[in-house]
C-alpha cells in the first residue's frame, strides 16, 4: 500500500507539505490559499457570519473570479464544545470548502468533502473503521481537536513532529485546566495519550 507524500508541488513550482490524517493526504487551508493566489491573484474569497453566538459558528464563504461571477460558495458550522475558537474554526473552514469545490485541495481535502457513513446521494454499506490495539498505542486513534489536522489520526501515522505537537497541545491544554483558564476538563483518556506518546518518542521515528 502507498504512502501518502510528504509534500505538494503546485504548477509554479511552490513546495506545500502535506499531512497524513489516517492515511489521507490533507493540504492545510493556509496552503491551498498560497496555491490560489499563485494561479489568482485578482480573485475574491469574502466570507461572512450566517450565525454567531456564545455555542457555535456557521460561516459562508464564496470565490469571485476578477469579474465578481460567483464561481463556489461553501458553509461550515463549528461549535464552542470542540473548538474554544470556533469563529476563526468556522471561517477557515468555509474557505477551504469553497476552494477545494473549484480545485485548490480537493483531492487533499481529507475529510471536508468525505460524506462517510452518510452518503447524501447513493445507498452504501459503509466502509470498516480501523481497529484499536489496546495494547499498541500507535493504533491508537487521537481523538482530540488539536492541533489542526490530527483528530482522527493514528498515532503511528503522526510521525515524530506530530506526536510532539499533540504532546505540546495536551500538555498546555492540562495546565490551562489546572490554573482555572480552560473551563474544558482535562480528561483520563487525554492523560492516557500523553504517557503514550511519550513513550513512542523514546523509539525511533516516532512509532511502536
Amino acid at each position: 500500500m502507498s504512502q501518502p507524500r510528504a509534500n505538494f508541488t503546485t504548477p509554479k513550482g511552490t513546495i506545500l507539505p502535506i499531512l497524513n490524517q489516517r492515511g489521507k493526504e490533507y493540504l492545510e487551508v493556509k496552503y491551498r490559499v498560497v496555491w490560489f493566489r499563485e494561479e489568482h491573484p485578482d480573485w475574491r474569497i469574502k466570507t461572512e457570519f450566517r450565525e454567531l453566538n456564545d455555542t457555535h459558528t456557521i460561516a459562508r464563504a464564496e470565490i469571485q473570479n476578477d469579474k465578481g461571477d460567483v464561481m463556489a460558495t461553501a458553509h461550515k458550522r463549528e461549535d464552542k464544545a470542540h473548538f474554544p475558537d470556533h469563529m476563526e474554526k468556522a471561517e477557515t473552514g468555509s474557505i477551504g470548502r469553497a476552494l477545494a469545490l473549484i480545485g485548490y485541495g480537493t483531492q487533499f481535502a481529507a475529510d471536508e468533502l468525505d460524506e462517510g457513513k452518510r452518503l447524501v446521494d447513493a445507498p452504501s454499506n459503509p466502509p470498516e473503521e480501523p481497529k484499536e490495539d489496546p495494547n499498541n498505542p500507535a493504533t491508537w486513534i487521537y481523538p482530540f481537536n488539536y492541533p489542526e489536522g490530527a483528530k482522527g489520526v493514528a498515532l503511528g501515522d503522526l510521525g515524530t513532529d506530530g506526536i510532539m505537537a499533540c504532546g505540546k497541545s495536551l500538555a498546555d491544554w492540562k495546565q490551562r485546566f489546572a490554573e482555572g483558564k480552560s473551563k474544558v476538563a482535562f480528561p483520563a483518556e487525554a492523560q492516557k495519550f500523553m504517557d503514550a506518546m511519550r513513550e513512542m518518542l523514546k523509539k525511533p521515528g516516532g512509532k511502536s
